[in-house]
């Protein structure tokens, strides 16, 4: 019978360390250093490779620095397990009492609790989820670098022109302008009126052509009397004149453009990929291909989960549990497991909950005596559980 051997790696940022033991508990690769980069990585996987036999091979989720290592084994034929760190720590607590903290004692750590306790199956394996995956990872650092050029360009328009947002949130009747649910400066007529006059100064001197090219870029929701009434408010407005801040403003709505760019691009290859591929739940109006990619991503293969209930557990989405004796509750929400996931399912459910009204009903009833956020995780969970039927 063929020996099983476990592989313990130590993720960091430079270089890893890596070590294998047999289901003895001997040490058959002691641990060595290698880099992180192509040759020591293949270097790892020749060592892999090496050892002939069942190989399961265990790291622990490092922030963004095993991403790369987990695509190269992925890629290699060995499909690594990633653990949460607390289960680490909480297994060295377990089989030693020492606080010694060294980089070969952590991959043997890492070994020996694939032997004893055994590493996670691996989620996410199939050939659509991997493309899907990266897309959504991909689309959500595109997002979140868009949400951070808008509190930048607000942050600098708070000390240039402080009534420019407040003014342009507002028709010229005085009610709410419709953004659909969106961020104000992601309307094209508004970030031209930012990039053209990002300070009151510069609004105070705009003239009659400006106010028609405003208009085209806002499709005529920005009108000449709403523009008129913007110069009139800039020559009584409280902001001063910061060249710093004009000049970063113009940078900003500029790269919100090319970001929105790249987010059509990546959204127009979710299409693509969803067009071909088995998931059908983005059918339910309200996910659409965004929120689809993220889900399908990060859950992969669905029928690794037996039951609903333990793909809502991978989630991380129940609530945690305290039982000893008499006592017995729920607190809140564990937040274990993918943290991508459980984002685009509690998006996913306000869209769902705006779109469909069987869900918004759903919603209202468990909004009765709840925070709605609490009754938005339960849209969540319902939600999951109708996508693993």
């Amino acid at each position: 019978m063929p020996k099983k051997f476990f592989v313990g790696i130590d993720v960091a940022k430079l270089k890893h360390t890596a070590s294998a033991i047999d289901s003895d508990g001997e040490v058959v690769i002691p641990p060595f250093d290698l880099s992180n980069d192509s040759g020591g990585i293949d270097s790892l996987i020749g060592r892999i490779k090496g050892l002939g036999g069942e190989v399961s091979v265990g790291l622990e989720a490092t922030g963004h620095y095993h991403a790369c290592l987990v695509e190269r084994l992925e890629a290699a034929g060995i499909e690594p397990s990633v653990i949460n760190p607390s289960l680490i720590h909480g297994f060295k607590k377990s089989v030693s009492a020492t606080r010694a903290k060294t980089d070969p004692n952590d991959s043997l750590l890492i070994a020996e609790y694939g032997l004893r306790i055994g590493f996670p199956k691996p989620h996410g394996k199939s050939y659509y989820a991997e493309r899907l995956k990266s897309l959504a990872r991909s689309m959500g650092r595109l997002t979140h670098d868009r949400a951070r050029a808008y509190n930048l360009i607000i942050r600098n328009l708070d000390l240039t022109f402080p009534e420019l947002l407040g003014a342009l949130s507002k028709k010229p009747d005085g009610t709410p302008r419709s953004t659909r649910g969106k961020n104000l400066l992601s309307c094209e007529g508004v970030r031209e009126i930012v990039a053209r006059f990002p300070s009151a100064e510069a609004m105070a001197g705009a003239k009659k052509k400006d106010a028609e090219a405003v208009r085209k870029a806002s499709r005529g929701s920005i009108s000449a009397m709403t523009f008129d009434a913007l110069v009139s408010l800039a020559k009584r407005s409280i902001g001063h004149h910061d060249a710093g801040a004009e000049v970063s403003i113009r940078e900003l709505v500029q790269r919100c453009r090319l970001i929105d760019s790249a987010i059509a691009e990546i959204e127009a290859r979710e299409a693509a990929v969803f067009h071909d591929c088995p998931f059908e739940f983005t059918k339910i109006k309200g996910i659409g291909t965004r929120f689809g990619a993220a889900i399908a991503g990060e859950v992969g293969d669905f029928s690794l989960f037996p039951t609903a209930d333990s793909l809502v557990k991978y989630s991380g989405l129940v609530p945690t549990q305290y039982q000893s004796g008499k006592v017995d509750r729920k607190g809140r929400m564990e937040k274990k497991g993918p943290a991508l996931l459980r984002h685009s399912l509690i998006e996913a459910s306000l869209k769902v909950v705006l779109h469909n009204p069987a869900w918004a009903a759903y919603y209202r009833r468990k909004c009765e005596g709840k925070f709605y956020r609490v009754a938005l995780t339960h849209v969540a969970v319902r939600l999951l559980r109708s996508i693993w039927d």
